[in-house]
């Protein structure tokens, strides 16, 4: 419960699964959000994505399944600087 912010290496690769009931999920890393998981926008200069607080996103090439949860908070996914 609470805000999710994690940063990671410039070079990452990996596939995500993010839950958030009452949240948005936010990423400045290049990214694709794999099948059927709902809708992709930009806001102020980051990936925005949406469909009832799920989304499966990769960054990268793809690579290993992270899952990250939360109830009430976001969830960030930063890129080291």
């Amino acid at each position: 419960n609470g805000k999710v912010d994690v940063t990671f290496q410039p070079n990452l690769a990996a596939d995500f699964s993010l839950k958030t009931v009452n949240g948005g999920m936010f990423t400045d890393f290049d990214s694709t959000m794999l099948a059927s998981t709902g809708q992709a926008s930009q806001e102020n200069g980051k990936f925005v994505y949406r469909k009832r607080g799920e989304s499966n996103v990769r960054i990268g090439s793809g690579g290993p399944k992270i899952l990250m949860e939360t109830v009430n908070g976001s969830i960030q996914i930063r890129k080291q600087k």
